[in-house]
């Protein structure tokens, strides 16, 4: 599993204070340099990576290397995404500090991972489809004879049949 945003870029998204509040475990806020390595920002990231991936795969419109493969604007909006849903984490180990922002974050997730279950073209990527290999099936000619049909039985009333010629 390959983790789509790093602590930088919440911490371009988002206020280091609240990060610091929210990943501190006592009174005291965790320092913006301390934050690059934070266990529970880590493990936020993580779990926000982990649910956009479990998402993907029910929604079968993007695969994993689709994603990792992200440049640009559609690789920004990943990372934003990832900083949302770990926001969400952040939150949830405190709901009781922000339950505004808890439930703002609740729905914002629920609608992200939504889309990405449902198959919606989040990104601007072409779709994960496998057209596959066009087979004709039908009944062989034994197999149409050895029915025994009205048209067989009745030679010269009906028209002759036309048999399929490659079975």
């Amino acid at each position: 599993m390959s983790r789509y945003a790093e602590p930088a870029d919440i911490l371009d998204r988002k206020d280091w204070r609240d990060i610091g509040d929210l990943c501190s475990d006592d009174s005291s806020q965790v320092a913006v340099s301390d934050l690059l390595a934070d266990p529970k920002l880590l493990a936020a990231l993580d779990d926000a990576s982990g649910e956009i991936e479990a998402a993907l795969v029910v929604g079968g419109r993007y695969t994993v290397s689709q994603l990792e493969g992200l440049t640009g604007t559609s690789l920004a909006h990943l990372k934003r995404i990832t900083c949302e849903l770990a926001m969400y984490h952040l939150l949830a180990r405190r709901p009781r500090l922000s339950p505004d922002q808890y439930e703002m974050h609740s729905k914002l997730r629920d609608t992200y991972l939504d889309q990405l279950r449902t198959g919606v073209n989040v990104f601007a990527l072409a779709e994960n489809i496998d057209a596959g290999t066009v087979h004709v099936d039908g009944p062989s000619v034994v197999q149409i004879i050895d029915l025994n049909l009205m048209r067989d039985q009745t030679l010269h009333y009906y028209p002759a049949r036309r048999m399929p010629g490659s079975r």
